[in-house]
Parts: C-alpha cells; sequence; structure tokens
C-alpha cells in the first residue's frame, strides 16, 4: 500500500493546512498584501505559528470556514468539510455560474486567471465549447479556457435566470486618455482592497481616466477626483465602467 502518514503525522499536517489557510485569510482580509502573494507568504508562516496562536488568529478572524481561495480552513479539531462546487467543465451551455474556488497551484494558472478577472465571487455565463475548451462570457468580457485552466475553476450553478456580472467594461479595458464612470465594484472584491478603493473615492459615479502606463501597464496610473492614483490590473477589473459617448475619447499612443 505504500507508506502513510502516522496519527500525529497526520494532526501535524492538517493543523499546517489550518495555519496556512487561516493566514491566507487574514492576509485577504486585514493587509494589502495583493493575492499572487498570498500563498508563499502564507509558506513562511505556517511553521511559524503555534495550535494556540493559529487558534487566536481564527477568532480575531471571526471563525473564518473558506480561505480566500475557496478552499475549506480544517476546524481546530482537524475537520476538513468538502470543497465546495463543481467543475466549470461540467455546467452545460446556457447556464450562469458563480466561481467558489481558484487552485492556486500552478501558481501560473492562478495568477493569469487573476490577471483576467475570473476571481473568486464573479459570475460568468457558459455560453459553449470550443474543441475542448470552455467559452464563458461577464459583461463585455469574454474568455476561453482550455482544459487545464478550467479544472482550476470551480463553482456553483445559479438559479435559471439568474444573470452574469454588469454587461459592462471594466476600468482594464479602457484606453490611455478615455474617462468612463464608475458603475459598480464587483462584489468579489472585498476586505481592506475594496476599502481602499472607496477611500480613494472609487465610487458609482466617480469619472476616471487612464494617464500613465508603465511598460507593462501594470500598474496604470489614473486621474480619480483630481489625484493621480496607481492601480493594478486585478484592482481595475473589479470596476466596472461606463463609456462617456465620445467625451474624452481621445487614444495616447
Amino acid at each position: 500500500d505504500g507508506p502513510k502518514l502516522t496519527q500525529e503525522g497526520a494532526q501535524t499536517a492538517v493543523r499546517i493546512v489550518r495555519t496556512h489557510r487561516l493566514w491566507e485569510r487574514y492576509l485577504a482580509d486585514r493587509t494589502g498584501v495583493p493575492p499572487v502573494e498570498w500563498h508563499d507568504e502564507a509558506e513562511r508562516m505556517e511553521h511559524s505559528l503555534s495550535a494556540e496562536q493559529a487558534d487566536q488568529l481564527e477568532a480575531r478572524l471571526g471563525h473564518p470556514a473558506w480561505d480566500p481561495h475557496g478552499d475549506p480552513i480544517p476546524s481546530s479539531a482537524g475537520e476538513i468539510p468538502p470543497v465546495p462546487g463543481i467543475e466549470i467543465l461540467a455546467v452545460k451551455p446556457g447556464r450562469t455560474v458563480e466561481i467558489v474556488h481558484l487552485e492556486d497551484e500552478p501558481r501560473e494558472i492562478y495568477d493569469a486567471l487573476l490577471a483576467d478577472g475570473l476571481v473568486l465571487g464573479a459570475r460568468v455565463g457558459v455560453v459553449g465549447r470550443r474543441g475542448r475548451a470552455v467559452y464563458v462570457r461577464a459583461g463585455s468580457r469574454e474568455w476561453t479556457l482550455d482544459p487545464v485552466t478550467a479544472r482550476n475553476i470551480s463553482v456553483r450553478q445559479l438559479p435559471i435566470g439568474e444573470l452574469p456580472d454588469l454587461d459592462r467594461p471594466t476600468l482594464l479595458e479602457v484606453r490611455q486618455g478615455e474617462t468612463v464612470r464608475v458603475v459598480e465594484i464587483s462584489r468579489a472584491c472585498q476586505g481592506p482592497q475594496r476599502r481602499r478603493l472607496l477611500d480613494l473615492g472609487v465610487v458609482i459615479g466617480t469619472e476616471i481616466t487612464p494617464e500613465l502606463m508603465s511598460v507593462a501597464k501594470d500598474p496604470v496610473a489614473y486621474r480619480i477626483r483630481g489625484a493621480l492614483i496607481a492601480l493594478r490590473k486585478q484592482q481595475a477589473a473589479w470596476i466596472s465602467v461606463q463609456r462617456l459617448n465620445g467625451r474624452d475619447m481621445v487614444e495616447v499612443a
């Protein structure tokens, strides 16, 4: 049957997983650490906290059931609830789904999903298949997910009639020099990330203009209420906007 963990070894493994996922939850809810760094930061901490410290952290966070990727957090007794949802590949075309889990390994796939705006809590419509790939849509955005990428996404099917996220472009799609108006911040943007956007004046009705772009176009400096504010791709993907019918539609080369 091959080697097996002893009971003590299994308990240690579960405790490490518990600490890792609690620390990721802490980073997501209480800090401004970017999502792409949560896993590595948690790996550095998972062997440092005692069981008692992990219990204290859990209480401080309000006893969360899930980490920010949608993975269940083991209880202090070692109980692990099942991972929610089904693979997006199993969903029939025509259904709207909500992303409930993103596998954070391999890292390059997870990073690419975040950069494309496919984040926990996002609602997308499953449009159809292109060969072995699945084609999904939310608002004006479309994605073709190859089987390897799609297997990293778990979803829950929403009741028939539920719609994907707003049929609006996001700030990520806005050209340099174009002025747009904010119509929604995605429900996937929570905790300190959402509070930071609100503190910066990113609320419904705010007009925003991309003015300066780095070589990689990440981050981009946006003019928001008279100030120049740098936002990363994932932050811009959370902000749905309305184009202003030709106002300030000048593309800067």
